[in-house]
């Protein structure tokens, strides 16, 4: 779950793999697996399996509403990250606005919109781009937030078991349909 400004939540348990069992391996687990190099990994994935991976990745781990720890958002992140349309943010600082985030909003819920999810290649890097809507209801001791989101993730794949380089939300609608 992402603490996303006013919205959106990166949590997560822990890996980029979608069956249970990743998610008691580190977050830095292999997302595409079967391949033994990270060199061209992107590239030798079919679009359709792709799709299907970052959609588990989105459902089960950002989307899930669970916690990270900071070791595990320090092996999910890149070291420099495009950080909801500000300048590139350092490692550090991007985990201390999760964990405050997630301190902010001890409850949260998530659904993916799947006719939203949206999955490409990003030229000929090993980048992978997603991009999707959801709805969230969040709440903590004095507050409760519902309505509408939409995410935006930039996956870097040149790593053993992918970083996000790139990281904006937003709010596009308060309170229920």
């Amino acid at each position: 779950m992402a603490i996303l400004p006013n919205s959106m939540l990166l949590s997560a348990a822990a890996s980029f793999v979608l069956c249970a069992q990743a998610f008691l391996q580190p977050a830095a687990a292999q997302l595409i697996e079967g391949h033994e190099t990270q060199e061209n990994i992107v590239a030798q994935t079919p679009l359709s399996e792709l799709r299907e991976k970052m959609r588990g990745f989105v459902k089960s781990f950002y989307l899930s509403g669970n916690d990270l720890s900071r070791d595990e958002l320090r092996e999910i992140y890149a070291r420099k990250v495009d950080y909801f349309g500000g300048k590139q943010v350092g490692l550090n600082k991007l985990v201390r606005d999760k964990l405050s985030y997630f301190r902010r909003w001890p409850n949260r819920s998530y659904t993916l919109d799947d006719e939203t999810l949206a999955i490409w290649k990003v030229d000929d890097k090993q980048l992978v781009g997603v991009w999707f809507e959801y709805d969230f209801e969040v709440y903590g001791a004095r507050r409760r937030s519902t309505g509408r989101g939409e995410s935006l993730l930039i996956v870097d794949f040149s790593v053993p078991g992918g970083r996000i380089v790139r990281e904006q939300g937003k709010v596009i609608r308060r309170g229920r349909r």
